[in-house]
């Protein structure tokens, strides 16, 4: 039995709902409202409920529903600075200056003792920090509160013996009613200058009352990855077999054929652990880890800086999890994708369990200086890539300014208590679906019915839609492909997306955080269909966003709630945490996180955006939308609509009105300081903002801009080709037909997926995403319908390269490229061809 959220939409007025099984029976459920429409009407709300992963549920809601609560309610209560969580089978008791569970117990069975303290962090200097004591000054808010699941948050400071603080943490604990286990989300924020600070070893220990008489864990050994040996020292990915390619994506997805084994030791009062040493990471191939039996204390370290052990057994990779056996119950720990988060280790001894979030018994150190990170983890990635020579190789790199303050990291951590009654398939069972939890999702015909994702959508249809769906099946499946062949993992760039626009080419870019939305659409394809796929993706990019391109810290030119900006010369830095901070995302990153917030209940993303709304509403001058100009309004309008702000949303509706100009050919201001390079740059980008805009607020005024601005580019042409750079023509023109009914704008979404269907697609371009995440999907949704014959339309400018309305002129800076266009002609019709020439002094650039 588990607890997982799943979303639930509803445009009553009223939160009448519950939730029933197949046969109608109702399972005790908790309901937390989330969003509403301007209407005030229900968008989204997360329902928290304890049951099995394999049955079937639904919703149900009308005036006369009523839920009822859980036979044993989770219960809450604060007393002298103490918390204590009752979830009916298990009590968990925090102290006002600890940071963990002091105690835990079931029934009579005590399952933690004196462990509030066992966040612990060893930093480079030698000094081990615990948040605990006065010093850490221990906060506690509890998020969600109910009789079926309550989130506490609690934040501290990681103190030294002598009272000096080294960094900061912050810790989600989820509690369900009916289920002993705790899903524990910590961050680690970097508080001091990196380059004279940083870790050798940081994790949590859950202490008991007495020694494990056996420990399990789980791992997978060399026979088990035989079928990717040719693979993995192979650097061109088109000489691998499509078996092989398959055995390798296998292998580095983290929740797919996982066969493991498990190993079995019998402590005899020291520390047994397994370890993931090296991973495959980018163009590096190396796999190691280690089961081993250390008689050294916990965090003791020789003074010739290596680890000593009794004995240890080398393997490839460990699992996700380790139990261990004591007298009457028993305890397993789940670290979700831990060996692609390497360096991390599972332990047990006489203290208690412990997991390190980054070992020091890797022998390195989470050490963010530039060198170090070029030497240790990105290697050849970086050596070899011809952006690291533009910046004048191993020494520009190093000349750059690198601190890492106000970054964080953030894992998973899954304690799971049991009685001594459960035998090895329960407690491996449990352990896989902590570490690869079910999906609660509501039916997409029902997601795409309500539009709560934010626009029109068809659900996947491989019935009748086959072609369409091979197109976004394809294009998703070269996205992996590159992502398999430049692996980013380890704990600095686990779950980064690909390269800008070349990721088939690893060598081109070293790095950069720019995804053209891939993050935010990715959403759409997991809410049409549920493939996990789509989850897995989404919800680690989140992650890693959030850690290194979000500063949790004022200090300098950074703020608390704001991105990462970087100069233009850094562009090709690896280092994601370096610049400026800016208020606003230029690619969405809030709404990435708030629809994943909403599909997932994930509390740690609603807190960054939290964070970000409160420094909007400090910084923001009410006029600037720079430096990402019209797509900042994607983070304000969230923000609006998240809290319903009223004064926020005056400001935001002054703005927009002040880059609308109705009175202009396509609806849009082109002297507006924020309008950034006249109305026609990249005006399908525009139009997407000021939708957004009016879902939210309701404005007559963007929606007249938006049907002026389709009106305009149909008559002229101006619309690229499915897989152009940044193209949202099918999604806009497919909403531009849901409000009018034109069945011109019908032509061109229609011409637009059939030339799709015979076009190749670009294997690993991001920027060619639009089309398929979420136009695609869109226009699909106003087609099936479609029981006439629609003629086609002339699209022009199907080129790869650029827009095909832009001529650029040749020059010696400059070549010419080609502005085809492709249309069909009846054989008995003349054609009539106009053309439109605007003259510049200026070469257009």
């Amino acid at each position: 039995m588990i607890n997982r959220s799943f979303v639930i939409h509803d445009r009553m007025l009223s939160l009448k709902l519950r939730i029933v099984d197949h046969k109608g029976r109702e399972i005790p459920s908790q309901i937390d409202v989330v969003s509403k429409w301007f209407d005030g009407s229900i968008r989204w709300a997360l329902a928290g409920f304890t049951a099995s992963p394999q049955g079937q549920y639904r919703v149900e809601f009308g005036p006369d529903v009523s839920r009822q609560a859980p036979s044993r309610p989770l219960r809450v209560e604060e007393q002298d600075g103490r918390l204590t969580i009752d979830t009916g089978v298990a009590v968990y008791e925090f102290l006002p200056d600890r940071l963990l569970p002091e105690t835990a117990r079931m029934a009579d069975t005590v399952i933690l003792a004196e462990s509030g303290d066992g966040a612990y962090l060893l930093d480079n200097q030698g000094q081990l920090a615990r948040v605990a004591g006065a010093r850490a000054e221990i906060t506690t808010e509890i998020i969600k509160q109910g009789p079926a699941r309550t989130v506490v948050r609690r934040d501290g400071w990681y103190v030294t013996d002598d009272g000096q603080r080294t960094a900061r943490a912050k810790v989600w604990f989820y509690f369900a009613a009916g289920s002993p286990h705790v899903k524990v989300t910590h961050t680690l924020l970097f508080t001091e200058d990196t380059n004279d600070l940083w870790v050798r070893d940081y994790g949590l220990e859950f202490r008991v009352p007495e020694a494990p008489a056996q420990v399990s864990f789980a791992y997978r050994d060399a026979e088990a990855i035989e079928k990717t040996s040719a693979v993995v020292g192979i650097r061109d990915w088109e000489q691998v077999s499509q078996e092989q390619k398959q055995a390798f994506r296998d292998m580095f997805s983290g929740a797919k054929n996982r066969d493991w084994k498990v190993f079995d030791i019998a402590p005899e009062n020291g520390e047994v652990y397994m370890l993931q040493d090296i991973y495959p990471h980018f163009l590096e191939r190396d796999c190691r880890a280690v089961i081993g039996s250390s008689g050294a204390g916990i965090l003791q370290q020789p003074s010739d800086g290596f680890w000593v052990e009794p004995w240890e057994k080398i393997i490839d990779v460990v699992g996700d999890w380790g139990a261990a056996s004591y007298r009457n119950h028993g305890l397993t720990v789940v670290l979700p994708w831990l060996a692609q988060q390497f360096p991390k280790e599972i332990a047990f001894g006489p203290r208690g369990a412990r997991v390190a979030l980054w070992s020091g018994r890797s022998a390195r150190e989470l050490d963010l200086r530039v060198l170090t990170l070029i030497r240790e983890y990105w290697q050849t990635w970086i050596t070899e890539g011809d952006r690291a020579r533009r910046l004048g190789g191993l020494e520009g790199l190093a000349a750059m300014p690198s601190n890492a303050r106000g970054s964080s990291r953030t894992h998973d951590v899954w304690l799971m208590p049991h009685t001594g009654r459960d035998d090895r398939p329960a407690i491996s069972a449990r352990a896989a679906a902590a570490s690869n939890p079910p999906l609660l999702l509501a039916d997409p015909q029902w997601l795409a019915a309500t539009e709560a994702i934010g626009w029109p959508m068809q659900p996947r249809d491989e019935v009748r839609f086959a072609a369409e769906e091979k197109v976004i099946s394809e294009f998703w499946e070269s996205m992996l492909e590159s992502y398999v062949q430049l692996r980013h993992t380890g704990v600095i760039d686990w779950g980064k997306n690909h390269g800008l626009g070349h990721a088939h080419k690893p060598l081109y870019r070293v790095a950069s955080l720019a995804d053209y939305n891939l993050g935010l659409y990715v959403w759409n394809l997991y809410a049409r269909s549920g493939d996990r796929r789509y989850w897995e993706y989404g919800s680690r990019f989140n992650r890693f966003a959030g850690s290194w391109a979000f500063s949790q810290l004022t200090y300098g030119e950074k703020f608390a709630g704001g991105y990462a900006n970087r100069p233009s010369n850094m562009t090709a830095s690896p280092l994601y945490w370096d610049g400026i901070s800016v208020l606003f995302s230029h690619v969405s990153r809030p709404k990435c996180m708030y629809l994943d917030y909403c599909l997932n209940g994930d509390e740690y993303l609603m807190d960054l955006l939290r964070m970000n709304g409160a420094a909007i509403r400090e910084r923001w001058d009410g006029e600037t939308l720079w430096p990402h100009g019209p797509p900042s309004l994607n983070n304000l309008t969230l923000h609006y609509e998240i809290g319903k702000d009223e004064q926020l949303g005056e400001k935001i509706r002054h703005v927009v009105h002040g880059l609308i100009n109705l009175d202009n050919p396509n609806g849009f201001e082109d002297e507006s300081e924020n309008a950034r390079f006249g109305a026609l740059y990249k005006d399908d980008r525009n139009i997407m903002v000021l939708y957004a805009y009016y879902r939210a607020s309701g404005d007559e005024l963007a929606r007249q801009a938006i049907l002026k601005a389709l009106d305009y580019k149909y008559r002229f042409f101006l619309i690229r080709g499915p897989f152009s750079g940044q193209t949202y023509a099918a999604f806009i023109f497919a909403v531009g037909y849901q409000w009018t009914g034109n069945r011109n704008y019908l032509r061109v979404i229609h011409q637009m997926v059939e030339t799709a269907k015979n076009m190749e697609t670009v294997p690993g371009n991001v920027q060619r995403n639009q089309f398929v995440t979420v136009g695609l999907p869109t226009a699909l949704a106003f087609l099936k319908d479609q029981d006439e014959a629609i003629p086609p339309y002339p699209l022009a400018g199907f080129n790869d390269e650029r827009h095909f309305y832009k001529i650029r002129l040749p020059d010696e800076n400059y070549r010419e490229h080609p502005a085809p266009i492709l249309f069909t002609k009846p054989a008995d019709q003349p054609v009539h061809l106009n053309l439109f020439l605007r003259l510049t002094d200026e070469v257009d650039q």
